[in-house]
């Protein structure tokens, strides 16, 4: 029980966590050996809960989780390049994915979605390459 911390070699906090019966219970922080910080996340029993917010190494924005009391995803999910530019947008309820689309890096929309639990979601790194396809039925991922 208590608060973990571990710092980078260069002195600088690395993560603080707080503990309880064993278990992450409160808030998990992590920041880069510049200071930045990269991630803030929930937790209650153990379970990830609440709003999960991630960033990158420059300081934008890369994501914004929302996760319900049992651990799944819920409500409007959002992701970002490292360059500011949307990378995708989900919607969840209770873990099932209902709606969600893509971009590439440069900005533009890609035409594949997730509609009503079905469809293909299509990842892309910075210089706009595939980078891997999800597939959806009845908001379940199939497949790869």
């Amino acid at each position: 029980n208590g608060i973990s911390m571990r710092w980078h070699e260069n002195g600088q906090l690395a993560s603080k966590a707080i503990y309880e019966d064993g278990g992450l219970n409160g808030l998990l922080q992590e920041f880069s050996p510049s200071g930045q910080q990269l991630l803030s996340a929930g937790y209650k029993h153990g379970i990830k809960w609440g709003l999960e917010k991630k960033w990158y190494e420059n300081g934008s924005q890369g994501s914004k989780i929302f996760w319900n009391n049992k651990g799944r995803k819920h409500g409007k999910i959002e992701a970002w390049f490292n360059n500011g530019n949307r990378k995708t947008v989900r919607h969840y309820d209770n873990g099932n994915l209902l709606e969600a689309q893509s971009w590439r890096p440069d900005g533009k929309l890609n035409p594949d979605v997730v509609q009503h639990g079905n469809g293909k979601l299509i990842y892309y790194d910075v210089n706009g390459k595939i980078t891997h396809t999800q597939f959806f039925q009845e908001g379940e991922q199939v497949g790869n």
